[in-house]
């Protein structure tokens, strides 16, 4: 059975028969098939931070968004409590930032 190639899917001796049919190179098209795979966009989520900057993490905002809607609490205390600024809380609580959580 001769190996099967991705593109198109056809065994290899027809595959490279179509390549020269059409005028192109095994390597223009691993060239193609790279750019278009590094040109799809992967399934959005949320980026974790790289350099450890952020003080809360998603677990984190779920938390507060749960307990503020309870009315358990303020989101001055809130804020003290995780160690940010009350306007982060503010923001996290109606959905100015963190939106993808």
């Amino acid at each position: 059975m001769a190996s099967q190639i991705k593109l198109f899917n056809l065994p290899k001796d027809e595959y490279d028969k179509f390549l020269a049919d059409i005028g192109l190179t095994a390597e223009q098209v691993k060239r193609f098939e790279r750019r278009v795979f590094l040109a799809v966009p992967a399934k959005q989520t949320p980026k974790k931070p790289v350099d450890g900057r952020c003080t809360l993490n998603p677990h984190k905002v779920r938390q507060i968004r749960r307990v503020y809607g309870e009315g358990r609490t303020s989101m001055r205390r809130l804020a003290k409590y995780w160690g940010v600024r009350e306007s982060t809380i503010f923001k996290i609580v109606h959905g100015r930032c963190w939106k993808s959580i």
